[in-house]
């Protein structure tokens, strides 16, 4: 048996040798992975999983990028986690960052914020001008994050 497969590491060492900004990296793939889901089991796990880490900041910067791609790779998966916030809390609140992005995108398309904001309770709201042109819209790259405001609207 070779000799890195008879010693045993410790966690700790294992995430210190490895190269920090690869393993982010994997751990956003893993966790977008994981939370594509929708299972609150596949979500305590990976939660489990990123506790293993030294840094505490670590964890709720890859659960927030993790949510950022989640928007445009799953959109489905990204309206669950608006559901069901609790999920990811205390690491992070994912209902805050879906809005952020989301704002960020809208503003990005020229909207500005006197045409939609979110209620303190998270709810989207918009014009109905601006209903109409996102129902309209055609962006392709943009399609994601388009299904997402529609989906938040109906709820």
């Amino acid at each position: 048996m070779p000799l890195y497969l008879q010693q045993s590491y410790s966690p700790q060492f294992v995430c210190t040798a490895m190269n920090p900004s690869l393993d982010r990296e994997k751990a956003i793939a893993i966790a977008v992975n994981l939370l594509k889901h929708k299972s609150p089991r596949l979500v305590q796990a990976l939660k489990d999983l990123l506790t293993f880490i030294p840094n505490p900041g670590y964890t709720k910067d890859v659960l927030e990028a993790a949510v950022v791609k989640l928007i445009y790779a799953c959109p489905e998966s990204a309206l669950w986690l608006f559901q069901h916030p609790e999920v990811l809390t205390p690491h992070i609140q994912a209902r805050e960052i879906i809005a952020q992005e989301l704002t960020q995108s809208l503003l990005s398309w020229g909207y500005t914020l006197e045409n939609f904001g979110f209620t303190a309770d998270y709810a989207l709201e918009m014009s109905e001008d601006m209903k109409r042109s996102l129902l309209d819209c055609q962006r392709e790259p943009d399609k994601a994050a388009v299904e997402l405001i529609s989906n938040l609207l109906l709820l």
